[in-house]
């Protein structure tokens, strides 16, 4: 049976997720025996790749320009119903676009999620959006309490961080809302990587200079190298950030 290594390149912005993970070419009629994976595995598993996807998107259509708004409400504005607070931000991003369309202004890129307090039931929304309004004029067009924004800051992990909060109890079936005009991420796929190249890159995931030699002009900053005990298998996931981005924090030392 062939083996060759699939390498599979995602560009999102000034970051790039990497997966390589070995292909096997069965050789004549023979089947693999697969396996499956329990159901409580299963949705660990889900669970990973919504929020590694979600943290893609992200760090593909926003950058230090952009924000994250928490939106609240005061007491008699509060919703009374899951539908209705879903209502309200959906109406919110609608005026927004609204009007930008009206000043010539590009329509505001969106992601955002609707979570309900455990404590007191009250409804806030987490927002991340790329518009040409005003910050101030975006705060002010909620009108239903509180828009507190900051701009988002990048350091080497990106927005790993904020991927995983903003979804941490998200309300209705979807853990995140986002506009029609987000862009997905550049996705590359090649099998050129060779076996030893990628023993190399899995035996050595403490020393960064083994990657950022094989991807020139990107800083490695996560790794993680996995073996599955059940196949046999080796598989590598790693992100990394452009060496000339402009708005990467960089803070990390590297291990030369």
């Amino acid at each position: 049976m062939r083996v060759h290594i699939r390498e599979k390149i995602y560009i999102c912005g000034d970051f790039m997720h990497v997966d390589a993970f070995p292909v096997f070419a069965p050789s004549g009629n023979r089947r693999k025996r697969r396996f499956k994976p329990t159901s409580e595995t299963q949705k660990l598993l889900n669970d990973k790749y919504a929020l590694k996807h979600l943290e893609m998107l992200l760090e593909t259509n926003f950058d230090d320009n952009d924000y994250h708004i928490r939106l609240s409400y005061n007491d008699k504005k509060q919703p009374t119903s899951d539908e209705l607070a879903i209502k309200n931000i959906s109406n919110y991003i609608r005026r927004l676009k609204y009007k930008c369309n009206k000043l010539g202004y590009s329509a505001p890129v969106a992601v955002w999620c609707t979570e309900k307090g455990k404590k007191y039931g009250r409804y806030h929304h987490h927002l991340i959006i790329k518009c040409e309004l005003a910050r101030d004029e975006i705060e002010r067009m909620w009108g239903k309490g509180y828009a507190n924004s900051r701009r988002l800051q990048f350091n080497e992990n990106g927005l790993t961080g904020l991927s995983k909060y903003l979804p941490k109890h998200p309300i209705g079936a979807q853990r995140w809302h986002s506009t029609r005009n987000l862009k997905k991420p550049i996705v590359r796929e090649n099998d050129n990587m060779s076996k030893k190249q990628f023993e190399q890159l899995f035996d050595s995931h403490a020393t960064y200079d083994v990657f950022n030699a094989r991807y020139k002009g990107y800083f490695v900053s996560q790794v993680e190298a996995k073996y599955n005990e059940v196949t046999g298998n080796k598989y590598l996931s790693f992100k990394m950030y452009r060496a000339d981005s402009k708005y990467v924090n960089k803070t990390m030392r590297f291990i030369a």
